[in-house]
């Protein structure tokens, strides 16, 4: 599938049925597709999500991996506050997330549930340096020949940055490898 291809089922199986987020398809619609190429290269058999939001990321995870995937698990916590969500907020990305992914998605924290086995774990959730830290130890702990797909990777701030800190932190101490992919929100692939 190409990018307008994509952007084709993307806007009808996502943006439009669900409603449209605000913000810019175009944005969303490149961001989604980096994902989805990143899946279809890596055929990954499972994908754990930690942080679901609406759900788009994960149609666009589990589209690319094709019939490859076994099994999706999303987690999220749903509360207001949180990333700066206030209580409607919440209560829309949760409905969207359950109308995309019927059944798929754990409610909680990502502390509050045990995590299953993935050939790739997409951690999209608290972005502070010591969450991503501990989600990649705890990632690589379940399963050491895992991909994982860290989001809002940017190097560019990376100061002001605990995805790209924790990352970088995680690498250095653990002989980790990462990989950049830029886009919209920048990407990064962490393997050990």
């Amino acid at each position: 599938m190409n990018a307008g291809e994509f952007s084709r089922w993307f806007r009808r199986r996502v943006w439009f049925p669900y409603g449209a987020l605000t913000g810019d398809f175009d944005h969303y619609c490149a961001h989604a597709y980096v994902k989805y190429q990143i899946a279809k290269i890596l055929r990954p058999a499972s994908i754990v999500e930690i942080g679901v939001k609406a759900g788009f990321s994960a149609l666009a995870l589990i589209k690319g991996a094709g019939i490859s995937l076994e099994a999706y698990t999303g987690i999220d916590d749903y509360r207001p506050g949180y990333a700066g969500w206030e209580a409607k907020d919440v209560a829309i990305h949760r409905a969207r997330a359950e109308a995309v992914l019927p059944g798929r998605v754990i409610v909680s924290s990502s502390d509050g549930v045990p995590w299953p086995e993935a050939g790739l774990y997409h951690l999209d959730g608290d972005h502070s340096l010591a969450s991503v830290y501990s989600e990649l130890s705890r990632a690589f702990q379940i399963n050491p020949r895992a991909a994982v797909l860290l989001d809002d990777y940017d190097p560019v701030r990376m100061e002001r940055n605990g995805v790209y800190q924790a990352a970088h932190r995680f690498c250095l101490e653990k002989g980790a490898s990462a990989l950049f992919i830029p886009s919209w929100r920048g990407e990064c692939i962490v393997t050990l």
